[in-house]
């Protein structure tokens, strides 16, 4: 028999093209391909038993599924109709070659019902994976206080706003297409996207976010450590982690991500 196997890339980068297309927000974006990242966790665990009925997780249904939730759980409404038809529509397309001028929503015929009862069938499915617990702490509004607060501390308009750009694309590859972006405190990851920002693209800029108060620990007040005015107790070695699996992500030539900076 045919072992099953789910494309996990292949369900992130569809759904990330639906949710652009549809101008979907930021963090209702993540918050899917978390459902997603959930999803494939359980498909790891649960393999042996689900063998038998991999057809029923089509790539499709999974990630239509996952944006509804994601939709209504941020309040971020869009119809289903349109949902099914974004997907769908992204799903069908060869090459890479989109046009959209083509787009259409699905004719509410008898096909659309089956897909469309499909979809809402999954759905009840990924509510009971999740444990019906949808609130995920989105890194997002972090990294939005901290800008605005660095702002306040470094009179260099130019600088912030490159860092907002750069950090801000990390976040959304990271939180997308990262499965273990979710085992980090949502302000930890925001603060560690900052700080690779600040590295790549205005380094000076640490020589000024030096600490306000003295730290007990020699090594640690040795470096410039300035999201230790946010967060006293998170640790350069945990920043370093996530650091890595930033650059894991970002600059890994073989992935096809989407440009995040559609993202808004």
């Amino acid at each position: 028999m045919e072992k099953f196997e789910f494309d996990h890339r292949q369900a992130i980068d569809l759904l990330v093209k639906s949710a652009i297309h549809l101008q979907l927000h930021a963090d209702t974006i993540c918050s899917a391909c978390r459902y997603i990242h959930h999803f494939n966790e359980f498909l790891d665990k649960n393999l042996s038993t689900i063998e038998d009925e991999g057809s029923k997780y089509d790539i499709g249904v999974v990630v239509t599924a996952s944006l509804y939730i994601a939709t209504k759980t941020k309040e971020n409404h869009t119809p289903l109709s349109e949902l099914i038809s974004s997907v769908h529509f992204h799903l069908k397309v060869e090459n890479n070659q989109i046009d959209y001028k083509s787009y259409k929503l699905l004719p509410k015929d008898f096909d659309y019902w089956k897909l469309r009862d499909s979809v809402t069938y999954f759905e009840l499915l990924m509510l009971r994976i999740l444990r019906f617990d949808l609130i995920i702490d989105s890194p997002h509004k972090y990294l939005i206080f901290y800008l605005k607060t660095l702002s306040n501390w470094v009179n260099d308009n130019e600088n912030i706003e490159r860092l907002f750009t750069l950090s801000w694309s990390m976040l959304n590859d990271y939180c997308c297409y990262h499965p273990q972006s979710l085992q980090w405190p949502a302000h930890h990851t925001a603060l560690a996207t900052i700080e690779l920002a600040i590295e790549i693209s205005c380094p000076k800029m640490k020589t000024i976010l030096q600490p306000t108060s003295s730290c007990n620990d020699d090594r640690e007040s040795k470096h410039n450590s300035w999201y230790t005015n946010f967060d006293q107790k998170l640790k350069s070695d945990t920043v370093t982690q996530i650091i890595n699996q930033l650059l894991e992500i970002n600059l890994n030539d073989e992935t096809k991500k989407i440009s995040s900076s559609n993202i808004k």
